[in-house]
């Protein structure tokens, strides 16, 4: 027979014993909630996926997204060269840049309603996304991606006209459209690029995504938490390069008209 304990008496008389030899009296205490374990080492959390991964039934897969297993680990996926156009491939260490490109899409629901179906445990799966943060580069997705570092799409604008105008009504010059075709040459192809983001704000990255994933307990709520701080990012860092390329266009301007004398 399988024995169920209960407390009896108070203070120092107080015992623990089997319910069958409690007698009349004897109270069963309020059953206790038990806090779920948080997965914070990289091996167990990474296994634990693993083997949510093969015992679940493969693949989880969304929208142009899957997150699947291989004989070296962890698989991850993003776009369809046939209906996107392009296709991105990466394992566990890059699960952190992984999720911001998913927490800023249209499948941002679907992936969580996807983790909650499978019952894919945000808890147990800390450890992996902990070192993904500590070793990958997720800031690289976090502050604008492909569009805005490969592409420029996304970048703020130098304001030309304005610069230009202040500059000749403060020497009293007129500018050639020559003039501000050679300050043009000669400062885009050295404008800020993700270099000058990672210096400067990788570390905060590193501790604000540290924090969200320690602090959440679903992936609903981690990826409220992460959408906010890309918002922060991406205001700080539009104001960072529209004030950096706004003093490089200038400092590059002043260049050349100190070479013509001017």
């Amino acid at each position: 027979m399988i024995k169920r304990f209960i407390t009896k008496g108070k203070g120092k008389s107080r015992k623990v014993i089997p319910l069958n030899d409690g007698g009349a009296g004897a109270k069963v205490p309020a059953k206790r909630s038990v806090k779920a374990e948080d997965y914070t080492d990289y091996k167990t959390s990474k296994r634990y996926l693993e083997n949510k991964l093969s015992d679940e039934g493969g693949d989880l897969l969304g929208n142009h997204w899957s997150i699947g297993r291989t004989f070296t680990g962890i698989k991850l996926t993003l776009g369809n060269m046939t209906t996107a156009g392009w296709y991105w491939v990466g394992e566990a260490k890059d699960m952190a840049g992984f999720l911001v490109r998913i927490i800023g899409s249209r499948v941002r629901k679907e992936f969580i309603e996807t983790m909650r179906r499978n019952n894919v445990d945000f808890r147990k799966v800390k450890g992996v996304m902990l070192k993904s943060i500590s070793e990958g580069d997720g800031l690289y997705e976090m502050t604008g991606d492909t569009l805005r570092w490969k592409f420029g799409t996304t970048m703020p604008e130098v304001d030309e006209d304005t610069d230009f105008d202040d500059f000749a009504q403060d020497r009293d010059v007129t500018l050639t459209d020559e003039f501000k075709d050679e300050v043009r040459d000669r400062y885009y192809p050295d404008m800020p690029d993700y270099d000058h983001v990672k210096k400067r704000y990788m570390a905060r990255y590193k501790e604000e995504m540290r924090e969200a994933v320690m602090d959440s307990g679903s992936f609903e709520e981690f990826t409220g938490k992460v959408a906010d701080i890309q918002k922060s990012f991406d205001y700080d860092i539009i104001e960072d390069l529209s004030e950096t390329m706004g003093a490089g266009f200038r400092s590059v301007m002043f260049a050349v008209a100190k070479e013509r004398n001017m």
